[in-house]
């Protein structure tokens, strides 16, 4: 591990996984009310967007409410869910997978297991069953416990894309692997999960900043109502790089006033970040 001032939040970006698998009991009271907290408190990307996270202990996830978020694969037994969501009009799915991700982050931190249930496509259905405003937005349902025994994740063995598919140098006709000097924090954006594992995001380095973009259709998303997840993969991944660096003790402010550098027209700009090799 790097030198960093913060490991225990650094090996959290890098050992936390999706688990599928829970035992049924539900946390303590007192677990629950620092979670009910962490949410309640979640960073925000544009804190212009009203924002609340509703905590539902003990909330048995069944096969409907599965199919109401669209998930595929099976889940057993989590004991806990809460959906955060934002109602604003600035980049609403941006901001909901950048304060997700702190959420998801803290709930490893703390020693506690979680998964997404994403819900992109059925926005409507999940707001009538979960009796959301009207105009709430998010990216996905936040299951979270402790994992069963012996539990597994397949998106935890799922592959990484290496650097060279998705880091550029000074141009996007120049692929390669990060320099050693952002390595530590490349390696723990690229930890970020997203929706079916697509990593969407690709990065352009022109010192001193780091550029995010992501992919404007991925196959891996399935349907057109799906392609909006990659605003949610976005602000995961910003949520990991803000986090890794805030472990590294160099925080930097993501900026969307900077000019985006020439790139291909299958890719979209989200924003830039300043770094300090």
């Amino acid at each position: 591990m790097p030198n960093v001032k913060d490991p225990r939040l650094y090996a959290a970006l890098l050992e936390r996984y999706s688990v599928r698998r829970y035992r049924p009991d539900p946390l303590p009271a007192d677990a629950l009310a620092r979670i009910a907290r962490l949410a309640q408190d979640a960073q925000p990307l544009f804190p212009e967007n009203r924002y609340e996270a509703r905590f539902h202990p003990g909330m048995r996830v069944d096969r409907e409410l599965v199919r109401s978020f669209g998930a595929y694969g099976a889940f057993v037994n989590p004991p806990h869910a809460l959906i955060p969501f934002i109602q604003g009009s600035r980049q609403p799915l941006l901001d909901w997978g950048y304060r997700a991700q702190h959420i998801v982050t803290g709930l490893t931190r703390l020693g506690h297991s979680s998964c997404y249930i994403g819900a992109v496509g059925r926005q409507a259905n999940v707001r009538r069953r979960l009796k959301l405003p009207g105009d709430a937005v998010f990216g996905a349902l936040l299951i979270f416990g402790t994992p069963a025994r012996r539990a597994t994740s397949a998106a935890h063995k799922r592959r990484r894309l290496p650097f060279k598919d998705i880091f550029f140098n000074e141009s996007f006709n120049q692929p390669g692997e990060a320099p050693e000097p952002l390595r530590a924090v490349m390696t723990a954006a690229i930890a970020a999960p997203s929706a079916v594992n697509t990593q969407p995001w690709r990065f352009l380095w022109k010192a001193p900043w780091l550029h995010l973009f992501v992919q404007r259709h991925n196959r891996s998303y399935l349907s057109r109502a799906n392609q909006a997840y990659r605003y949610v993969d976005g602000g995961i991944i910003m949520a990991n790089i803000s986090l890794a660096l805030h472990a590294l003790g160099t925080p930097a402010a993501w900026s969307f006033d900077t000019a985006p550098p020439r790139h291909p027209s299958d890719i979209e700009h989200l924003a830039s970040i300043p770094l300090q090799p």
